[in-house]
């Protein structure tokens, strides 16, 4: 369980599976919270593949690779998941609930959607992002709660693009857009 989920109903009904996880979207499979019995070999899976696992690429970049991607991956091809936001009961006893079981907030919007399923919810708090990136995300989150995913979208675009061109820069932007079209 990462540090940032918070439990708001007990586990214990979960624990007889052999495995378990939720969906962070309909994209990837995987949340803040997995479990399963010892020796597992889905946890196998996901461990064997940081085996001689080279971070720096040959290019000398950094391989920033999410887990959940590296997860969905394995899972989609060793376990056949099929990517959807649907409770699916997988081999070796993998089942994967619904976002709102275990996931409950949007990444991208922030919005929290709790419902009688929901046991924990993973607050993303991205701890591998930079301040100033978590402060644009939280400031996107919180025009989107304030004005709706997409009047929330736009006002974001014109925030960031404000304080990295101004004002001016910016109505330029606009009308070059509007212009090139």
């Amino acid at each position: 369980m990462d540090t940032d989920v918070e439990v708001i109903k007990p586990l214990d009904v979960f624990l007889k599976h052999e495995a378990f996880t939720g969906c962070e979207n309909e994209k990837f499979c995987v949340t803040g919270i997995m479990g399963a019995s010892s020796k597992h070999p889905w946890i196998k899976s996901l461990l064997d593949y940081y085996d001689d696992k080279r971070f720096i690429l040959p290019d000398g970049s950094i391989d920033i690779t999410t887990n959940t991607k590296v997860i969905t991956d394995i899972t989609i091809k060793e376990y056949g998941w099929i990517p959807s936001n649907n409770l699916q009961i997988l081999k070796n006893g993998l089942t994967i609930y619904p976002f709102e079981f275990f996931c409950a907030k949007d990444y991208n919007s922030g919005v929290i959607s709790i419902s009688d399923n929901t046991y924990t919810i993973h607050h993303f708090n991205a701890s591998w992002h930079t301040e100033e990136e978590k402060k644009r995300r939280f400031k996107r989150e919180k025009y989107i709660r304030r004005y709706g995913v997409k009047l929330g979208e736009i006002i974001n675009s014109l925030d960031y693009s404000i304080s990295n061109n101004g004002f001016f820069g910016t109505l330029k932007k606009i009308k070059k857009k509007i212009t090139s079209r």
